[in-house]
């Protein structure tokens, strides 16, 4: 019996052993995400949060725009607030008191030579690119025409497409555009002031739209 029940122990033993394996190992990612938003919050980088894609943050993003009073993007195309029908419609363009809204838009050049640098890249083809790219910017143009409590300035870049900086207010969103990887499935920082990272990228993206042209 005694031999038994030592070798009943052992089996519960490396059971547990390996369950608890099991589920460090189907976690470890979420654990490790959150471990480093923690830790990099606390060093004082100010990431409050980080999201596996930029798809995963559209909650926090729709939720902060419904109040938002100054928005600034650099984006290929803006597609995450700005393209499709539901442009219109959508949480920019809703006042949450009588100030106007501010927001600016810095869109690559759909005629650049980068469009099809980034189109391959991220495995596509080209002319669909352009396309999106031109209506984000026809978009834009219906926006500030239509909607007086929007006052909207675009500009265009045309250089190398490296980051997806979307600032509300005091929080930045910042991914990537990386070879193999389509923009919206870049991971996704949230950073808030004062963090070094988000007055950095601040300083980055308006010395970015004095450099650019009007779109």
């Amino acid at each position: 019996m005694m031999v038994t029940d030592f070798i009943v122990q052992v089996v519960v033993s490396l059971t547990a052993t390996l369950l608890a394996a099991m589920v460090v190992y189907i976690y470890r990612k979420v654990i490790a995400i959150k471990l480093q938003t923690w830790v990099l919050n606390r060093s004082g980088m100010g990431i409050v949060q980080i999201y596996k894609h930029r798809r995963e943050a559209a909650p926090a993003i729709k939720t902060l725009l419904k109040e938002a009073q100054s928005v600034k993007l650099m984006a290929i195309k803006g597609v995450d607030i700005i393209e499709g029908r539901q442009a219109i419609d959508s949480e920019l363009v809703q006042v949450g008191n009588m100030r106007q809204r501010k927001a600016k838009f810095l869109i690559l050049d759909p005629n650049s030579h980068y469009v099809t640098r980034r189109a391959e890249e991220a495995g596509s083809k080209v002319e669909p690119h352009r396309k999106e790219i031109q209506h984000a910017l026809e978009t834009l143009a219906v926006l500030d025409e239509h909607v007086e409590e929007l006052s909207i300035e675009k500009r265009i870049y045309d250089f190398m497409p490296i980051w997806n900086l979307l600032f509300i207010d005091n929080v930045l969103f910042l991914s990537f555009y990386l070879k193999g990887v389509r923009g919206p499935e870049s991971i996704c920082l949230q950073i808030r002031r004062p963090s070094p990272l988000f007055l950095a990228f601040n300083v980055y993206f308006d010395e970015t739209w004095k450099k650019s042209t009007s779109g």
